[in-house]
């Protein structure tokens, strides 16, 4: 196994980055912290110091930021929490960063944002320059499927268009990703799975949040929104599946658990300046469409499809129950389900079925 302090080297050189040089790294993780310094040393570099990357707010990391002023590069030793120290504090200070993964537990590693979880702020932040994961890193991906089903419903959404244009869906990446959900994942395919959602710039569904917010005068979250989507799109198609409910996988039911936990973005993005002219213009573009999911999902050959749909039918249960304990999700249901049923599509079935009154 190459060392990790190698490892590093070598990413910083083959990047040409020079300069002075700080190590931020996860609680735990100060040992491979210590052998990147060692390393960088040995290759003449001038290391400034070591530190933990403590990140409760943004206040400690302008601190940070200032200690730091003279440094050129950081280098992130860890997980997501080191990487978004390095990330957010070269924000401040211009320097590069070098990300050398031990922990994968998270899809902040790939993006540009950096979040801090004691005031809910968010600020964009530079891409690492470089992400290496180092061989023996530990693969969490309970910590990042989130952000893999966040982008598997938008594909499902973006190929649903496509169909109804006329137009050969674009299906690869999405069932790419769904085989986290029915397969166990390997170390190195998940981190490339996150690294092509990372690169992805298709967002149409912020608009939903962004008005429903304005019209309720509370803040709805895009989690929030994903718990209901969620639920809805699977229910949908397997509604009237005679599937055993089977309990999911601990570290799938803990992901959807985890979503409305994460901060509470709050996106000011004008809906009139969107694809969408109104809600119902979303909802009817986007979720009475149900006739062509069918379709879509029998593409997927090489996936067990009803296996899949058995840990669903139990997960969006328990994103149902999750939902019933935030007065968004409560409000944001009701107004996916009157919507939709203007339409008499999609949820209208849902409704009469008793599935909210059930689950909600």
């Amino acid at each position: 196994m190459r060392n990790i302090g190698e490892l590093a080297v070598s990413k910083i050189k083959e990047n040409n980055l020079g300069g002075v040089v700080s190590v931020l790294c996860d609680v735990g993780e100060e040992q491979a912290a210590g052998e990147v310094v060692k390393w960088l040393a040995q290759s003449n570099f001038t290391v400034k110091n070591q530190n933990s990357a403590v990140q409760k707010d943004l206040d400690d990391v302008k601190e940070l930021a200032e200690r730091l002023e003279a440094v050129r590069l950081i280098v992130a030793v860890g997980g997501e929490k080191a990487v978004m120290a390095a990330k957010s504090v070269a924000k401040f200070t211009g320097a590069a960063t070098i990300a050398i993964v031990t922990v994968v537990d998270g899809e902040g590693i790939f993006d540009e944002y950096a979040v801090f979880p004691r005031k809910n702020q968010q600020i964009r932040a530079p891409k690492p320059t470089a992400v290496a994961v180092y061989e023996g890193a530990k693969c969490l991906p309970e910590k990042c499927y989130g952000r893999l089903f966040y982008r598997a419903m938008r594909l499902i959404d973006k190929a649903f268009l496509q169909i109804s244009d006329g137009l050969p869906p674009e299906t690869e990446l999405f069932f790419e990703l769904m085989k986290f959900f029915s397969e166990p994942a390997k170390t190195e395919d998940f981190v490339a799975a996150l690294q092509k959602v990372a690169a992805d710039d298709y967002f149409p569904s912020f608009a939903v949040p962004s008005y429903l917010t304005a019209k309720e005068g509370t803040e709805f979250s895009e989690s929030c929104f994903l718990s209901a989507a969620m639920m809805l799109v699977v229910y949908r198609n397997y509604l009237e599946k005679p599937f055993i409910d089977l309990l999911p996988p601990p570290d799938f039911t803990k992901s959807f658990k985890l979503l409305d936990k994460n901060a509470q973005w709050d996106y000011n993005i004008n809906l009139s300046e969107s694809e969408f002219a109104s809600i119902d213009d979303f909802l009817k573009r986007k979720f009475v469409l149900s006739e062509y999911a069918a379709d879509l999902l029998n593409m997927a050959q090489k996936i067990d499809l009803e296996g899949i749909a058995k840990k669903w039918k139990r997960s969006f249960k328990d994103a149902g129950f999750h939902l019933s304990k935030s007065p968004r999700g409560k409000i944001l249901v009701g107004d996916l389900s009157v919507a939709s049923a203007l339409d008499g599509g999609l949820l209208l079935h849902v409704k009469q079925s008793g599935f909210f009154e059930n689950n909600i």
